[in-house]
């Protein structure tokens, strides 16, 4: 069993602040690509929530079915990891 707080290694955890409406939420594709017109619906509804969107540099890449290559979907996540 866990004790709250804490993972089953008894390790502590530690939990961000809640999003509040303002924030900025990175968005990026890590997988595979996302037509115009979803990746337009992912936004708005995004933003209906209240918050802004960043979107990685290499998010509209295209790599036949992926989402631009394994360096630029790398990139994408190291971006939104490090921001």
């Amino acid at each position: 069993t866990s004790v709250f707080g804490k993972n089953s290694a008894g390790k502590k955890i530690i939990k961000p602040k809640r999003l509040k409406s303002g924030d900025t939420v990175g968005l990026i594709a890590p997988a595979g690509y996302v037509d115009d017109e979803e990746f337009k619906e992912a936004v708005q509804n995004i933003e209906s929530l209240g918050f802004k969107v960043k979107t990685g540099v290499n998010t509209r890449q295209r790599y036949n079915f992926l989402a631009g290559t394994d360096k630029e979907r790398l990139e994408d996540l190291h971006w939104a990891f490090s921001d």
